[in-house]
């Protein structure tokens, strides 16, 4: 009977690292953040979505936009340091992030590389965010994702009720099954 309720229990506990959880992101808008001494300007688009996370499984996601507008490159091999702060929001938990970039401005082209940061803890949700480079070689606008690596903590993931009942009864059961079974060998002893 001990080895069915340890089934049982492992089973369970099998069952709930596999859980999955919805992990809400929003991003508010950050920018335009112009750079100096060139012509170009860096901005975050506004982001919201809902997201289905297996717990204890880091997931990539999509975060928002970064626009780039770059116009006349100005001083050729300079290096520029920014810094946009925007609010991300992880399951209503609201934080001021910043992020960090550099742009680098050579003879044949500009690279914007945005510079990772993490991880953040929002509750049971901590998030990586990070970016990636964009190179380019002639003036305009141009778009480059910034994206989140999410992981949900099962440490505090609430167990749904009716989760918590299932395995309230079947230790009931296992332990009334026990019970009897020990009676039936008593008796029959006697």
């Amino acid at each position: 009977m001990k080895r069915i309720a340890l089934a049982f229990a492992m089973l369970f506990c099998g069952l709930q690292q596999t859980q999955a959880a919805f992990v809400s992101i929003s991003a508010d808008p950050a920018g335009p953040l112009a750079l100096s001494p060139s012509n170009t300007s860096v901005a975050l688009a506004a982001y919201s979505d809902t997201y289905s996370v297996a717990v204890n499984t880091p997931t990539v996601v999509f975060l928002q936009n970064a626009l780039i507008t770059v116009g006349n490159s100005g001083t050729l091999n300079t290096v520029i340091n920014f810094a946009l702060t925007r609010d991300i929001t992880v399951n209503g938990d609201t934080q001021s992030i910043q992020t960090t970039g550099t742009a680098m401005i050579t003879p044949s082209m500009d690279t914007f590389t945005f510079d990772p940061l993490g991880p953040v803890a929002f509750g049971n949700v901590l998030v990586n965010f990070f970016g990636g480079q964009v190179q380019i070689t002639q003036f305009g606008t141009y778009e480059l994702a910034l994206w989140a690596e999410v992981t949900v903590d099962d440490i505090n993931v609430v167990v749904p009720e009716p989760a918590s009942m299932a395995m309230w009864g079947f230790g009931a059961l296992g332990l009334t099954l026990a019970a009897r079974r020990k009676s039936r060998k008593t008796e029959s002893a006697c």
